[in-house]
């Protein structure tokens, strides 16, 4: 009955009915809705209506990840998507395609072209799904670490959102190794996000210091007193974190 409902919205002439109908189909869905309602997604992420496109997107991503038949030919219509004009779409198609990446990653390489091509959209959202997205693709795509890395770079000297630069740093941390020229920069940006007037930025400061000094142990005399001082900061989260931070190079961190 209920599949049958969902079935028959989808071919209703009221925009509201079928995406929630899609966004319902979404909630739901299970390796047996799935095969009936799979063949409905190719034409509601081509439908006239932002409203619709954008539920449509997180049902392929439903599909992709629940039906093996069919999860390459969704896959290369949610890739399509990311042409799309609205921005709304564009993020919803985004964040469904990083949500299938960790599972299949290997159905999203013809993404990556599209997915550099949204770094240039004005949208700060946006943007940061990108870098999720295409950073996510570094496991299983080696080749992108030199293309990402020059793009990123042009990243952080051309953009002036705050929220957008530190989403590279924090990819570049947790998925770079080596870090070159990307890593003198994480350097720098690391003592002047904990030295921050805004306690949100201290405490990404923070977190970017643990995640980094991971990879960069002998680093840990550069940013000592600042870790220190933190712990007796009185914000408590940014205290707990500097704690966590310095916990384990506490015998480096007193013999110097």
């Amino acid at each position: 009955m209920c599949v049958s409902q969902i079935k028959r919205a989808f071919v209703s002439k009221n925009i509201f009915e079928i995406g929630f109908a899609a966004a319902f189909a979404s909630s739901i869905c299970n390796e047996e809705i799935v095969e009936y309602v799979k063949e409905d997604v190719g034409r509601l992420l081509l439908h006239s209506k932002t409203f619709v496109r954008k539920r449509a997107c997180v049902l392929a991503k439903k599909v992709i990840l629940l039906s093996l038949d069919s999860s390459q030919q969704i896959a290369k219509l949610l890739i399509n998507t990311l042409k799309d004009e609205s921005i709304s779409v564009l993020v919803s198609a985004t964040t469904a395609i990083l949500s299938c990446i960790a599972t299949c990653p290997h159905l999203f390489a013809e993404a990556i072209p599209l997915l550099y091509d949204l770094l240039e959209k004005k949208d700060s959202w946006l943007k940061i799904k990108a870098i999720q997205a295409l950073s996510a693709l570094l496991d299983s795509e080696k080749r992108l670490y030199a293309k990402l890395t020059r793009k990123f770079l042009l990243l952080l000297k051309t953009n002036k959102a705050l929220s957008v630069e530190l989403e590279v740093y924090k990819q570049v941390v947790r998925h770079f190794e080596g870090f070159g020229e990307l890593g003198r920069s994480v350097q720098e940006k690391i003592e002047s996000y904990m030295a921050h007037s805004d306690p949100n930025i201290r405490y990404m400061g923070v977190t970017l210091a643990k995640n980094f000094l991971r990879h960069n142990r002998p680093m840990i005399m550069m940013y000592k007193k600042r870790l220190v001082s933190m712990i007796s900061c009185g914000d408590m989260p940014i205290a707990v974190r500097a704690l966590e931070t310095v916990s384990r190079y506490v015998i480096r961190l007193y013999d110097h």
